[in-house]
């Protein structure tokens, strides 16, 4: 019996000494953590602090400045970019609207506070009311009382601050059919004399959402394009301006990124009747070359027209055609003094303008009576030969079926 006592006597000791064991391993471990997580959060705010750079006026206020430019950095991955803002004075920044990220993209790549213009109903959303009052967002009631949200950035501006707004008014992609902008930004600009600073956005992970791509993970970019000065221009004049900016056909640089999203290319052309500039280079300068190359340059595109003969194209520059089209004599001349059309006979100058290439070279009939196409698979071969980015070719030549795999294989 005693022997049992012992026994029992040493297993409860055993047991309680198990559990004081587990015990203090468990606080270990807990206060571990939560030395860890002190020094995570210190770290985090050394390098929030260090990340600030606009003066919110608050302390918490640039904390999230600096929180916010290390989230948009490391996690959208955009490179750094400064907003050309004044050191003083007003400015407008107006941008493309693709997600509900664009505005911290914008506020990361500021050196200076950013005020938002915001429809009243985003203003108001759930949760976020604070904070869009603490940052000095200014909400606009479409239906009742827009003027109250104008005299208030107008306030703003001649107070020195720098005002931020999207034109379009909500999210429109570049897939979207054109919109036409909305006159805000313009009368700003005319009223006060600030200058408009645009940007377009672009690399967000699931354009189109709100809350979604805030929390996706992309390659964020954002691209800064020509200040417009308002000087003396009307805000019809400004409101163009912005609307060619902003809506211009995607660059060079910016192609493959459409590609990859299945950018409509006949979007890209129609694009051309709404008034939007894109660069364009046409090879050869004949009925067919230079004709194409008027047009386009008559509704406002940017075109280089190439040719290798050098008597053609020095007839060109001093102001004659080598052709004879009822009033192409006056458009050319009319396109060329205004700077949107260009001769040359250097190929590499040509390949490197346009986005679009148009072949509009003769052809010949063959011995055959076939369209001899030596001239379009040369240019092809030229344009091969220079092309360091995409292109698209447009073979404007009268060609047969399969000319189109030809000039691809080249």
């Amino acid at each position: 019996m005693i022997r049992g006592l012992i026994f029992e006597f040493a297993a409860c000791v055993q047991t309680r000494t198990e559990k004081e064991t587990t015990l203090a391993l468990n606080t270990s471990i807990l206060i571990l953590l939560l030395v860890l997580s002190v020094l995570v959060l210190a770290l985090l705010n050394r390098h929030c602090r260090e990340a600030q750079r606009a003066d919110w006026g608050a302390s918490w206020l640039n904390w999230l400045d600096g929180f916010n430019r290390l989230y948009c950095r490391i996690y959208h991955r955009l490179p750094q970019v400064d907003i050309p803002l004044p050191e003083t004075g007003g400015a407008i920044v107006v941008a493309n609207h693709i997600s509900g990220l664009d505005p911290l993209l914008m506020l990361a790549s500021s050196s200076r506070p950013l005020r938002f213009i915001i429809a009243r109903e985003q203003f108001e959303r759930f949760g976020l009311q604070w904070l869009f009052r603490a940052v000095g967002c200014i909400p606009v009631d479409r239906e009742n009382s827009p003027e109250k949200a104008m005299r208030q950035a107008i306030k703003a501006l001649r107070d020195g601050e720098i005002i931020a707004l999207f034109p379009h008014g909500k999210i429109h992609l570049d897939s979207d059919p054109p919109r036409k902008i909305k006159a805000g930004a313009s009368r700003l600009a005319s009223l006060t004399g600030s200058p408009l600073i645009p940007l377009r956005i672009s690399g967000v992970s699931g354009q189109g959402g709100v809350m979604l791509p805030v929390f996706l993970r992309g390659h964020a970019r954002i691209k800064l394009l020509p200040v417009i000065e308002a000087g003396d221009r009307s805000p019809d004049r400004l409101n163009q301006l912005i609307q060619q900016t902003l809506d211009r056909i995607p660059g060079n640089e910016d192609l493959a990124t459409c590609i990859r999203s299945k950018y409509d290319c006949a979007l890209l052309l129609s694009r051309v009747s709404k008034g939007l500039t894109m660069k364009v280079t046409v090879f050869g300068s004949g009925y067919v070359g230079l004709v194409t190359g008027a047009c386009l340059a008559e509704v406002g595109n940017d075109v280089i027209c190439m040719d290798v003969d050098e008597q053609k194209i020095a007839m060109l520059k001093q102001g004659g055609i080598p052709i004879y089209e009822p009033g192409l004599e006056a458009m050319v001349e009319r396109n060329a003094k205004a700077g949107r059309l260009n001769f040359t006979t250097d190929a590499a100058e040509a390949v490197a303008h346009g986005l679009f290439q148009f072949i509009a070279v003769g052809t010949p009939p063959d011995e055959d009576g076939s369209a001899d196409l030596q001239y379009v698979l040369a240019v092809a071969g030229s344009i091969a030969e220079h092309m360091d980015d995409y292109r698209i070719i447009v073979d404007k030549s009268t060609v047969p079926v399969g000319t189109a795999d030809k000039v691809k294989a080249r």
